[in-house]
């Protein structure tokens, strides 16, 4: 119920309680025939007329020529039609048939279309003035009241026509359209905005019924189907989304619709609001969160969701289901030598390459910066190897750049298979990628199907990950010294600091269970600076207690080496516990020499020059040694167990490393040999000058305090 007839309902309560007889009166307009009902007749009026006489009159819709029946003179007609057209107040007398009285009669106008009467008796004014006077004061209170109420009503009418003054403005200036359509009448009401919305190639709708034929070929079904529905079944209220015929238009609608007590459609209310730049704006975001924007493919999400579906259907099928986990091998050297411009291209041509595999059963995926991920629907094992072969071999041509260049690459491929190697979606693309990261190890440029072994070793390297963390950060590492001692006198000519980690299932684990992971995921220089910090603190504690001034041999791995911070880092250490350079002898292995020659030797020199000693371990396990012997700068050479342990038993043994000691000696490099266990090979190093030796034939690797005890027992 809108606010005009809570107005009327209200003048309707006042006149009803009001003590004088009071009528209300509706003028109605039928062509040019004016008719009077009377919508209310109060509790006075009707004690004063009679009950039945007063139903009559409510109960009839009367033509204003046929009031003459009730007033004989036709002053209520003429009083009905002058506040009709002057809208003014009116008094009359009037003489009411029937009643043989005369009544003051005062007709107004409060709403438009009403006229409220009042009536107050006269007859016997003439013999009874005083009675009169209070009637006439009676009245003239009573019409004050009613005439502050009939303000009120006027001001509440003003309100109502400014604001639907303002409904309208804010409807012609708004962007969304509206329409009223009133089904009763027939008519219809539109907004601007609407015609402008739905007004294609010049034809303008003309009601809400030419809506449907302004709509896309693609959701016109849907949008009379929704309607329909939403009418048949008594919706108030309908929303619903669609484009227009220009396919590229979305608009969003919202219906409010009116029913009669039989359940018949009566008025309907709708605004539609051109939603165009929001849905483009949701698509864009949808291509950004399902999309690699570079290449164009699938992104790990949307190829996790598409396979997980893949795998509900497979499972229902019995079909097997492939993944391919393609990685380019030293993408980052690739990277690194063409810039990052001809990478993108580069990995875009590489992406088209796999794009040629792509079939209503293949997916093609881009994980990672280069890494993606292909899934075969009701494949073999023979047909996923097929595959990984075919792009291997194509990728023998090399992929030509923009620039001109020709750019040479391989690639590792991980396979697994549904369901052997995994359930779901994120398992059987995790497995994969655990064969790939075997192909990797073992080599790179290689094909490896998944094995549920891998997937332990996997966990065990999780584990051991984790373990690392977990030491560094509990300080469960330990350090033990391997004694080195002069071959002529046995005198002690420094130690070896060799790491070890306490594991509380395990114990304590020797390097080779820990360091080659930590090198691989790069916890190797906390582990490696915290060797440095350590070894250093025990040798003061040595020197300050025991004056040992001997050599403190330290490994470092080449990650550690080749890390940023390790040059600052190590002098920094040596400025801290003010450890006499000359003592610090760090150990490297021929593999850092071999990668990135140059900026290594550079190094080295650099390091040499602050007076540290350099010694190259483990010689005669590498391919190029003896040439690397002229250019090194080191003070040390240590001479590999495989050498010793056949020395007094094979002759071959005996000159080699007899020839080797000779030729570095020369070189005026000092030589330690590693993994003395017997008095043969120690008599036989003797004989032949070796300058040092280190194993278990003299000490085995010790703690501190063992080294303690060595020291004050020399």
């Amino acid at each position: 119920m809108d606010r005009y007839d809570v107005n009327v309902d209200l003048l309707l309560n006042i006149l009803e309680e009001s003590l004088n007889p009071m009528a209300c009166v509706r003028v109605l307009d039928y062509d040019e025939e004016k008719s009077i009902q009377f919508m209310m007749l109060n509790k006075a009026f009707r004690a004063m007329y009679g009950e039945e006489a007063s139903r009559t009159m409510q109960d009839a819709t009367l033509k204003l020529s046929e009031i003459a029946e009730f007033n004989a003179e036709d002053d209520l007609s003429r009083a009905i039609l002058d506040v009709y057209e002057s809208e003014k107040e009116v008094i009359r007398h009037v003489d009411m048939k029937g009643l043989h009285k005369i009544f003051n009669m005062k007709a107004y106008m409060p709403l438009p279309g009403y006229i409220c009467l009042s009536f107050a008796d006269v007859t016997e004014s003439e013999r009874a003035k005083n009675d009169a006077l209070e009637n006439v004061n009676a009245i003239s209170t009573n019409t004050e009241k009613l005439k502050f109420e009939v303000d009120r009503l006027t001001a509440g009418r003003k309100q109502l026509e400014d604001n639907a003054r303002v409904y309208e403005l804010i409807a012609q200036v708004s962007n969304d359209g509206f329409y009223f359509k009133d089904y009763q009448n027939d008519s219809f009401v539109a907004s601007d905005s609407w015609y402008d919305l739905f007004t294609i190639d010049g034809n303008k709708p003309r009601d809400c019924q030419d809506v449907a034929s302004c709509l896309s070929d693609n959701d016109v079904f849907d949008y009379n189907r929704a309607r329909e529905k939403s009418i048949s079944e008594g919706c108030e209220s309908m929303n619903s989304e669609f484009r227009l015929a220009d396919d590229r238009t979305w608009l969003e609608g919202h219906f409010h619709f009116s029913y009669n007590p039989k359940g018949e459609l009566v008025e309907e209310i709708a605004y539609f609001k051109n939603i165009s730049m929001i849905k483009s704006q949701k698509e864009e975001l949808a291509y950004k969160a399902y999309y690699d924007g570079a290449t164009g493919l699938i992104n790990r999400t949307y190829m996790n969701k598409l396979l997980e579906n893949d795998l509900a259907r497979a499972a229902r099928e019995d079909v097997a289901v492939s993944v391919l986990y393609v990685d380019i091998d030293d993408f980052k050297n690739v990277n690194d030598s063409i810039g990052y411009k001809l990478a993108d291209e580069f990995l875009i041509k590489f992406a088209m390459i796999l794009k040629n595999y792509q079939s209503s059963s293949v997916r093609l995926a881009r994980f990672d910066s280069d890494e993606f991920v292909l899934s075969l629907y009701d494949s073999t094992r023979h047909s996923a190897q097929k595959i990984a072969i075919e792009i291997k071999k194509r990728l023998l041509e090399p992929i030509v750049l923009s620039n001109g260049m020709s750019q040479h690459m391989t690639v590792s491929i991980g396979i697994n298979e549904f369901p052997y190697g995994g359930s779901n979606a994120v398992d059987l693309i995790a497995n994969a990628d655990i064969a790939l990261h075997v192909a990797k190890n073992n080599g790179k440029n290689g094909i490896v199907f998944y094995e549920e072994k891998m997937l332990n070793e996997f966990m065990n390297k999780i584990e051991m990950e984790n373990n690392i963390k977990s030491a560094l950060e509990n300080d469960r590492f330990q350090l033990f010294y391997q004694p080195q001692f002069a071959t002529s006198t046995k005198k002690l000519r420094g130690m070896e600091a060799l790491v070890r980690m306490r594991d509380e299932e395990y114990g304590l684990l020797l390097p080779q269970n820990f360091i080659p992971l930590a090198e691989h995921n790069g916890s190797i220089v906390d582990i490696g600076e915290w060797v440095i910090r350590k070894a250093f603190e025990d040798y003061k504690n040595w020197q300050e207690n025991y004056d040992f001034d001997g050599i403190m041999s330290i490994n470092i791995s080449p990650v550690q080496f080749k890390s940023v911070t390790f040059e600052s880092t190590l002098y920094a250490l040596i400025r801290e516990y003010h450890m006499d350079p000359g003592h610090v002898e760090i150990e490297i292995t021929e593999s850092l020499i071999l990668d990135n020659k140059f900026q290594v030797m550079e190094m080295l020199k650099r390091i040499r020059n602050q007076g540290i000693r350099i010694s190259l371990d483990d010689f005669g396990t590498g391919y190029s040694s003896l040439a690397y012997l002229y250019n090194i700068p080191m003070d040390t050479l240590k001479i590999d167990k495989s050498f010793i342990d056949s020395l007094g038993e094979e002759r071959n043994a005996d000159i080699i490393t007899s020839s080797v000691i000779e030729m570095v000696q020369k070189l005026g490099i000092e030589l330690v040999a590693e993994g003395v266990e017997t008095q043969a090979q120690f008599e036989f190093l003797k004989k032949i000058d070796c300058d040092n030796i280190q194993g278990y034939y003299l000490a085995k690797p010790m703690s501190s305090e063992g080294i303690k005890s060595l020291i004050r027992e020399a």
